[in-house]
């Protein structure tokens, strides 16, 4: 599962990191569905730390296109 979650970092993209990876975490509730409890608790863990990359990307996303707009006009 580690080595799964760690393909979620893509090492280059295009477009969005974060919609790539909010992508990729949706995969977790695929696995889910084995009804192990040690394993969805882990996944529990990754989908929030996931999430908070989503968040931070998201935010350094919006900057970096306000500096664009702004440079502009």
């Amino acid at each position: 599962m580690e080595k799964f979650i760690g393909r979620f970092s893509p090492r280059s993209w295009c477009g969005s990191l974060a919609t790539i990876m909010e992508a990729d975490a949706k995969l977790l509730d695929e696995v889910r569905s084995l009804n192990d409890i040690e394993l969805n608790k882990y996944i529990d863990q990754q989908k929030a730390r996931i999430e908070k990359i989503v968040v931070d990307e998201r935010r350094v996303e919006r900057m970096a296109d306000m500096e664009r707009d702004e440079s502009f006009e």
